[in-house]
């Protein structure tokens, strides 16, 4: 759905606010949920549609780099998240959404060992159509590695078994990674 003469921050503005004069889908007011569609669908569209094309970065293998498998439960849990280009062509995507940026939206589908998802609660950055400079080329064959970012500041990890996987989603380009398992360990004893 694209709207000549509208921004796309503006197209959000837009949808927000019909979305909350329906009510929360949760409670009853089903037309916010048709408007949510409508963005990711338009947000596809738009990012599709930029100078830069990010059509082949879904062949980009991504892999998430713990730096330990093991953290005690309140201690940062830095990650790295590593491109890898296996194709014969250069390949683009964009790095919005992905910790080349740090951990400025909920990346990562995180669950418990006992199947509870852990909720993100962290920041929730908006900012305008992405430049040319927030586009990453990789050759044939590059593997490129973020800067380590502690996923803790956004998922309240508890002790036990946390699943952690990178989503992926439309405005990257990417797909989504496999799993790590963090173990996080309850503190010790005073």
């Amino acid at each position: 759905m694209t709207h000549p003469g509208r921004s796309f921050a503006s197209r959000i503005v837009v949808v927000v606010a019909a979305a909350v004069s329906a009510g929360c889908s949760s409670c009853g007011g089903g037309s916010a949920v048709v408007e949510e569609s409508a963005v990711k669908s338009d947000m596809k569209s738009y990012t599709k549609s930029d100078t830069t094309s990010i059509a082949g970065a879904a062949a980009l293998q991504v892999t998430l780099l713990p730096s330990t498998l093991s953290v005690a439960a309140g201690a940062p849990v830095p990650l790295q998240m590593q491109v890898h280009n296996p194709t014969a062509a250069p390949v683009t995507f964009c790095t919005y959404h992905t910790l080349f940026e740090g951990l400025r939206n909920n990346l990562f589908m995180v669950g418990s060992d006992v199947g509870v998802e852990v909720p993100y609660r962290g920041l929730m950055a908006k900012r305008a159509a992405p430049s040319s400079s927030d586009y990453r080329t990789l050759r044939a064959g590059e593997t490129i590695v973020s800067q380590a970012v502690n996923i803790g500041e956004g998922y309240a990890l508890k002790a036990g078994r946390s699943r952690v996987t990178f989503e992926g989603n439309g405005i990257s380009g990417l797909s989504a990674s496999a799993p790590i398992v963090v173990d996080v360990v309850p503190p010790a004893a005073p």
